[in-house]
């Protein structure tokens, strides 16, 4: 399956753990999505896409994927996204793949969503919290682990705080 990824799943780090091994074997490239906008979710560090008919939505289009590597990236989603074939615009022409779309539930915050930003502040929390969250796959379903979601971010908060005090220690250290 092809699916266009326009989100935090653009990070290889988190997008290596949520399938749960590398990206070797798999095709990566360039990929824009027409006539969309790329909000933050209200209330949540992810993004959306919001129809907006005079911009586009840069992202990458990943080929090669297997049917479990595509139940573990719904997994992750939990069960606030749901697939749809769209059309994007590749280096190669159009072609065809599949994005996450909110279900109705999520409400867009009306701010832009930038991946650089992203990495820079909530990227380490968040590979934290998908570490514990995608242990669950294949062992619970998706609304069991969506439960435990509050339980799993305040274990992974001191992990965070640790490993931002050790960074800031080998900076000292410099």
């Amino acid at each position: 399956m092809r699916l266009f990824l326009f989100g935090t799943l653009m990070d290889r780090d988190l997008l290596a753990l949520v399938l749960g091994h590398s990206l070797h074997g798999l095709s990566l490239c360039p990929a824009t999505m027409r006539g969309v906008r790329r909000n933050r979710v209200r209330g949540d560090v992810h993004p959306m896409l919001v129809p907006h008919g005079g911009e586009a939505v840069d992202g990458i289009v990943v080929e090669g994927l297997t049917t479990t590597d595509v139940d573990r990236v719904l997994f992750f989603h939990e069960e606030e996204y749901h697939l749809e074939l769209i059309e994007v615009e590749t280096d190669q022409g159009s072609t065809s793949a599949h994005v996450a779309v909110p279900n109705g539930r999520l409400e867009d915050s009306g701010e832009p969503w930038s991946l650089a930003t992203w990495q820079m502040l909530e990227k380490p929390m968040v590979l934290l919290a998908a570490e514990e969250h995608m242990s669950l796959f294949g062992r619970m379903s998706v609304r069991e682990a969506v439960a435990r979601w509050g339980d799993i971010k305040e274990r992974a908060y001191p992990r965070y705080l640790e490993q931002m005090a050790r960074a800031a220690r080998r900076m000292a250290a410099e």
